[in-house]
């Protein structure tokens, strides 16, 4: 179907419902209600800025690139769907969105129509509620992640939660012998076998770096009725590496005090809480019986 400007305007310019033609994500056309249903003045105010991705939250940026870029390169209907978008001021705005692919100017463009809904699906709520979290959230399947947070894409080293959505498998993070144990530990939790429960885990990172995270796994079921595990996830790197150190400390600490007991020419010998012997010296030994330490 072709559509001019002139005839989008004519038939949809002063409709309530929400109207926009895109190329890759980018508006060529917006109506008032649109515009509005976005937290825009008006439609002047909405094509000073038509990149669409500022409204779409960025754990979706790839999927719907994807979505557009497939529509762009098809024809016809493609069907209604529930979406969660971010109006200018942060605010949520739940809608039932239509695509089609429409013939406009030079080439193909993706005509969009949208009402406002009340609530959208279980991904749109996730993302309201713990989007912008500082703790690290992600919903996975088999170790394919179907939704992060930024918090937890900046935490697995990616620069953002799009970045990080452009390679959802999260097994790749796990050191090799540890994969045959998470992926049975996920699939009992799928499979309703084992409730989630919080472990530690130690994560090998894209540029080989490591990381520790402190994790919750929760089962849920996902906007297509099927379920997931909702992961929650710490970084613990500074008191992994806190421990590690105090280890050290009292290692290098039990290494003296030992040599100090041992040139101590009277008998000397530290006891542990429960009155066990653990170092003594030569004297101690000569006077109790005990053999050479």
């Amino acid at each position: 179907m072709r559509f001019e400007p002139t005839e989008i305007a004519r038939l949809y310019g002063r409709s309530r419902v929400g109207v926009v033609v895109h190329k890759d994500l980018q508006a060529v056309y917006v109506n008032d209600a649109y515009a509005k249903m976005l937290g825009r003045r008006d439609v002047k105010d909405f094509m000073s800025e038509p990149d669409m991705r500022q409204y779409i939250p960025p754990s979706f940026h790839h999927e719907a690139a994807k979505l557009s870029e497939s529509f762009q390169d098809s024809n016809g209907f493609h069907g209604w769907k529930k979406v969660y978008n971010i109006r200018t001021d942060g605010s949520p705005v739940w809608m039932e969105i239509s695509d089609e692919t429409v013939e406009w100017e030079d080439g193909n463009a993706v005509l969009t129509t949208a009402q406002m809904i009340d609530n959208g699906t279980t991904a749109m709520q996730v993302d309201h509620m713990l989007g912008r979290s500082f703790i690290g959230v992600m919903v996975h399947r088999n170790m394919t992640a179907l939704y992060v947070n930024d918090s937890f894409a900046k935490l697995m080293g990616a620069e953002s939660a799009s970045k990080f959505m452009e390679n959802p498998n999260v097994l790749r993070f796990i050191p090799e012998d540890n994969r045959p144990r998470a992926l049975k530990h996920v699939a009992a939790i799928l499979n309703g076998e084992q409730r989630g429960d919080r472990h530690r885990v130690h994560d090998i990172l894209d540029d080989g770096s490591s990381v520790w995270r402190d994790l919750t796994d929760e089962r849920i079921l996902w906007h297509d009725g099927k379920p997931a595990i909702l992961t929650t996830a710490h970084d613990v790197r500074d008191e992994v590496e806190m421990h590690d150190e105090l280890i050290r400390a009292k290692a290098g600490l039990e290494e003296a005090v030992t040599e100090v007991i041992r040139l101590v020419p009277s008998a000397v010998a530290m006891l542990d809480s429960m009155l066990n012997v653990v170092h003594y010296n030569h004297e101690f030994a000569r006077l109790f019986g005990g053999g050479e330490r």
